[in-house]
């Protein structure tokens, strides 16, 4: 409400609230109405990391030194055994071969184990499970609450790492953040995950990954007759936005036509540019960097 208040009437009688960032008041100054950075709330009721552990482990779960496994024997043997994954990456278990576990989906490990148990003992079927899960390290650096190594089981995920660091400050971007691991850098779109558009976005990682977070790019906020009115990080590698992507990424309009679409854009010196309804108008040369504003109103 403090905030409402400030961007309707421009003035600054109360404390603003310590979540009002930056660009937001910058935003709400020059439209004269309340736009918030989209996504920066998820981190708000994310699943701790520190229940990881429990549940079912899907078959894509890629087996590390260190993790403990809980192996039954049924038939001509029957037994009840545990084994880690020992420092050279493999599981080693009485009256059978040493097998590489280590890098190894868990589907693939147990399907090679069941195969092993088939030709070593006539009549025996063998069923495995993870008993505990393995610790790994992983850096977070940037723009988050709390940059630094974290210790996060090896079921953790890229959001449950940032999570962990605290989320992201709405001065970081949600786009662009980069998973660097064993030399290579991986580069992932948050927004994709946030908005349900994309496969995956939340990687499991990896012992020594670090994670990147680096400031917020070029952004446009989207209010008015929209689902989704907020102020929103460009998509990474487009030089050119039109008014439909834009609304796009607001999740369309609220009415399917008959929309009237003002366009309200400031330069790289802050000077307003003159508004302008249109449809279909080419953002660029005003999303040069991060702080160069355009709004857009759906009427």
């Amino acid at each position: 409400a403090v905030a409402r208040r400030y961007c309707e009437t421009g003035r600054k009688t109360e404390e603003l609230p310590p979540n009002f960032s930056a660009l937001e008041q910058d935003y709400c100054r020059r439209a004269g109405e309340l736009t918030v950075q989209y996504g920066y709330d998820t981190f708000d009721s994310i699943r701790r990391p520190d229940v990881l552990g429990n549940g079912a482990i899907p078959d894509t779960y890629r087996l590390g030194v260190g993790d403990e496994l809980v192996i039954n024997f049924r038939g001509q043997i029957s037994t009840n055994s545990r084994a880690t994954v020992d420092r050279e990456g493999r599981v080693v278990l009485d009256n059978l071969p040493p097998l590489p576990a280590a890098g190894r989906t868990f589907g693939e490990f147990r399907r090679d184990l069941q195969a092993l148990v088939q030709s070593a003992f006539l009549g025996t079927e063998v069923f495995v499970s993870l008993g505990s899960v393995r610790l790994i390290a992983v850096s977070v650096v940037g723009e988050v609450n709390v940059p630094g190594v974290h210790q996060l089981t090896g079921l953790s995920t890229v959001l449950d790492a940032l999570t962990l660091a605290g989320g992201v400050k709405k001065t970081g971007s949600l786009r662009r953040i980069q998973i660097e691991r064993r030399g290579g850098v991986l580069d992932l779109d948050l927004y994709d995950l946030v908005m349900a558009a994309g496969r995956g976005a939340d990687l499991t990682l990896a012992e020594g990954d670090r994670i990147v977070v680096p400031t917020i790019g070029p952004t446009v906020a989207i209010a008015g007759k929209v689902i989704r009115p907020a102020v929103y990080e460009r998509p990474p590698g487009r030089a050119n936005l039109t008014v439909a992507d834009a609304i796009a990424l607001a999740g369309g309009s609220l009415r399917p036509v008959g929309n009237r679409i003002v366009v309200r854009a400031f330069d790289g010196a802050g000077q307003g540019q003159p508004e302008r309804p249109d449809t279909m108008w080419n953002f660029a040369g005003y999303l040069c960097t991060a702080w160069h504003h355009v709004h857009v109103l759906v009427e």
